[in-house]
């Protein structure tokens, strides 16, 4: 536990160096990890029994859950998206004042790619305006799109979407039917994420065009991910229980 602990604690450090944050996104569960499992180590022994085998039960089942999860993210990551779809939404992330950052830029990037090789497929670039944003981070991908040369006919904006969720719902509006075929375009690790929430907002041929991740973060982003689709869960079935309450 305690080598466990102190790898966890390492990366957090490994993470404020390259950021030059102590609590950049997610970080802070690393240190927090360590320092959880650098104790049980410390106390773990002078617990009952029964005790014992509750944490690792508890333990356990969080371990297959994790790595059910982890491999569906790493499937999704690794598939080939179709050629000639008709549209493209690049998911928002945080931009910084009105500058691009690495992770939005490399959803762009895969963006134009896709679009050079396939010349009639339009992008709707989605995101709305968030804390230190001085503009909505579908404006910024839209300046960064036809500072490139990607024409304003084959662009469209959705600028007031906050989360996934909302991003693929409100995208939806520029699809010309329920199945045109859409590719989502964002970062490896939040491609299985996506996908699953599309079908469930009503998407009926979407697929996920792939994006890089830097390898420093990766680790990062991978096990955030794991949270986001448990949290994705629950908000599902609220929607759901929401809905059939409304009826």
């Amino acid at each position: 536990m305690a080598i466990f602990g102190s790898i966890c604690i390492l990366y957090w450090l490994i993470l404020c160096i390259y950021t030059k944050k102590p609590n950049t996104t997610f970080a802070p569960f690393w240190l927090f990890a360590g320092v959880i499992l650098i104790a049980y180590e410390r106390v773990g022994s002078y617990l009952p029994a029964w005790c014992v085998s509750i944490v690792m039960t508890l333990a356990l089942i969080g371990f297959v859950l994790f790595l059910t999860v982890e491999s569906l993210i790493l499937i999704f990551a690794r598939q080939k998206a179709p050629e000639d779809l008709e549209y493209l939404i690049v998911l928002g992330a945080q931009i910084r004042g009105k500058k691009i950052t690495n992770t939005l830029q490399r959803r762009l990037d895969a963006a134009l790619a896709y679009t050079k090789k396939n010349v009639h497929t339009k992008i709707i670039v989605s995101g709305g305006q968030g804390k230190h944003e001085d503009i909505s981070e579908a404006e910024a991908m839209r300046r960064y799109l036809m500072e490139r040369g990607f024409p304003k006919i084959r662009l469209c904006v959705e600028d007031k979407s906050t989360t996934t969720y909302e991003n693929l719902r409100n995208s939806a509006q520029f699809l010309k039917k329920e199945r045109s075929s859409v590719g989502i375009v964002t970062n490896n690790f939040h491609i299985f994420r996506s996908i699953w929430i599309a079908k469930h907002v009503g998407y009926k041929n979407v697929s996920g065009v792939t994006a890089g991740t830097k390898k420093v973060m990766w680790p990062n982003y991978m096990v955030r991910e794991f949270f986001a689709v448990c949290k994705e869960l629950i908000c599902e079935k609220r929607r759901k229980k929401d809905g059939k309450q409304s009826r």
